[in-house]
């Protein structure tokens, strides 16, 4: 069984970049394209990365199994399910929602190689559905557009997330000031916090904006906006912004 690694890379331009390798150190080709196809959809770092690591596990289990990734059937997908379950990851009992991400980063990759062709006819794990449904017609929803994914588990719900109530937050902000005594420190932790907890952005979100992001002050303006765009370059790869460009007053 051959033995796959994911491996950080440093291009010339200073980015870097997530790559699988075999024992020989060859890079993994197919594998390659499809973070490549990631990282061009705007992807963060993290993000490619952590398909990446599925996708050695996905690799490795090919391997096992002796069979080429385009030569895998939706019956093979049954004993890919076992080694999520008993081998892949830390070898330890896999969650349903674990289990599940595994199972999106293949359909994922698989679909790249389906809208392609050249190398699958159909994706493994999701089928086109093609039953006939009147709700589907009068909306103009294309069957294409309906795929059913078999070997989804089951998640238990999770509960609730609680929430923070104002003296909550109030505590939490009085408190950044015994985490520094640099006077600028505290100042720009504590506006940071402000700028999370009043506007809902991520953090990556937050870290990526410039000057020109916010909008000039006006005396007869109580309020401002936030603008969160997509930059190119960014200052790092992991503060691109996650959800659509919006504006925050």
């Amino acid at each position: 069984m051959c033995v796959y690694l994911v491996e950080k890379t440093l291009r010339k331009d200073g980015s870097e970049s997530v790559v699988l390798v075999n024992e020989n150190y060859e890079i993994v080709e197919p594998v390659a394209l499809f973070l490549e196809y990631l990282e061009k959809r705007g992807r963060a770092l993290n993000t490619i990365e952590s398909y990446c690591r599925g996708l050695k596990e996905y690799f490795t289990w090919l391997s096992k199994e002796n069979i080429n990734f385009y030569e895998v059937t939706r019956r093979d997908m049954l004993s890919w399910m076992e080694f999520i379950k008993t081998d892949a990851g830390r070898k330890e009992k896999k969650s349903a929602r674990t289990i599940n991400k595994y199972l999106a980063i293949v359909a994922s990759f698989y679909s790249l190689f389906e809208g392609i062709g050249g190398y699958i006819e159909e994706n493994p794990i999701k089928k086109v559905n093609n039953i006939k449904n009147a709700y589907y017609q009068r909306f103009k929803v294309s069957q294409n557009q309906i795929s059913v994914n078999f070997f989804r588990q089951k998640e238990t719900k999770r509960k609730n997330t609680q929430r923070l109530f104002q003296n909550e937050i109030n505590k939490l902000y009085k408190g950044i000031e015994q985490l520094t005594k640099d006077k600028s420190l505290i100042i720009r932790n504590q506006l940071l916090f402000r700028v999370l907890y009043e506007t809902g952005c991520r953090i990556s979100e937050v870290l990526g904006l410039r000057i020109k992001d916010f909008s000039e002050p006006n005396p007869t303006d109580d309020i401002g906006t936030i603008y969160i765009r997509r930059h190119f370059p960014l200052y790092h790869n992991d503060h691109s912004i996650k959800t659509n460009e919006r504006d925050i007053l």
